[in-house]
């Protein structure tokens, strides 16, 4: 299957770099299914980081309808926008989508997919700062927000940096089977491998937008032993202040109860575990710091209304295994 990597001026390096590890990966764990090809406007792009990278191939006159086509993520800049624009370019893409091609935006990827007029009436998304100008410069698109990556159809978009990988990982699931996945995400050391769904700011650090030191202490330490069975007053008195003190400055330096912090960081471990798929509903509420599979069951049920069964090994992806992936 062939693999482009489309690369414009100004090109993030991770953006880019990756989604091709990962696809690099499961070649040599799994043989060369995919062929990765370079391809761009000129025969070199420098990167916004400051690396050139040279090679680069013109863009194929056709591609298969099989093919996979990356629009790596780069910094917004007027010559880059301008190359977006490029009707070389985007009728490229429009033939490339036309045959059924999928097409990949990373990062800001997706506004090149947006300047070939790919994401009208489609749900797209793009790094959490720039999905207001994702927003405002293409007002047809369905731009969705708090997701790592959204698939519509044969078009796919992530937020940038790492979640490029994470799509990535989507993709040879898909592709090559959830175990193929799991053994590429492990050689990445990708511990704690996200999904379309997952916001993009992780608990952890979604209310840590504060200037309270001792509850930024509290959180570190929440973070640390959230599988201990934590209390308010015994947080309390590890951080030297009084149990009601703590839950009013808590709650007014996050937005959220103490309470609720920890459930959402249990929660947030136990779909780690959950999407490995190795361990048993039991195993994982233990390992999430549950008191029991019940206070695990209830408690997932409040927050995503669904069974957390489900989301083991992620059985739409074990749907779209090929038939002769190993």
């Amino acid at each position: 299957m062939d693999v482009y990597f489309l690369l414009l001026p100004d090109v993030h390096l991770l953006d880019m770099a990756g989604p091709v590890q990962a696809i690099h990966e499961c070649n040599e764990l799994h043989g060369g299914f995919f062929r990765p090809r370079f391809v761009g406007l000129g025969a070199s792009v420098n990167c916004w980081q400051g690396p050139a990278i040279g090679n680069v191939e013109p863009l194929p006159e056709t591609v298969t309808a099989d093919s996979l086509i990356f629009v790596c993520g780069m910094k917004l800049t007027p010559q880059v926008m301008a190359a977006a624009r490029d009707s070389r370019l985007t009728d490229w893409l429009n033939r490339a989508d036309r045959l059924g091609a999928t097409l990949v935006g990373i990062c800001t990827g997706t506004f090149v997919l947006g300047e070939a007029g790919l994401l009208d009436d489609r749900q797209c998304t793009t790094h959490h700062r720039l999905l207001q100008a994702l927003n405002e410069a293409f007002p047809k698109a369905r731009v969705t927000r708090e997701r790592i990556f959204v698939e519509d159809g044969n078009l796919l978009t992530s937020a940038g940096v790492t979640a490029g990988i994470d799509l990535t990982l989507y993709l040879i699931a898909r592709l090559r089977g959830c175990r193929v996945a799991i053994d590429t995400a492990r050689e990445l050391v990708v511990h704690n491998r996200r999904m379309g769904e997952d916001p993009q700011i992780s608990e952890h650090l979604r209310h840590h937008n504060h200037v309270s030191p001792l509850i930024h202490e509290v959180q570190d330490h929440m973070v640390r032993a959230f599988r201990e069975p934590l209390t308010v007053s015994g947080l309390a008195a590890a951080h030297r202040v009084s149990t009601r003190h703590l839950q009013r400055l808590f709650k007014a330096s996050t937005g959220i109860s103490i309470k609720g912090y920890l459930t959402a960081l249990r929660l947030e471990k136990a779909r780690e575990l959950l999407a490995d798929g190795r361990d048993s509903i039991e195993l994982v509420a233990e390992k999430s710091g549950f008191q029991s599979t019940r206070a695990f069951r209830e408690a997932w049920m409040r927050k995503y209304d669904t069974a957390p069964s489900l989301l083991r090994g992620h059985p739409r992806e074990q749907e779209g295994r090929r038939p002769d992936a190993p």
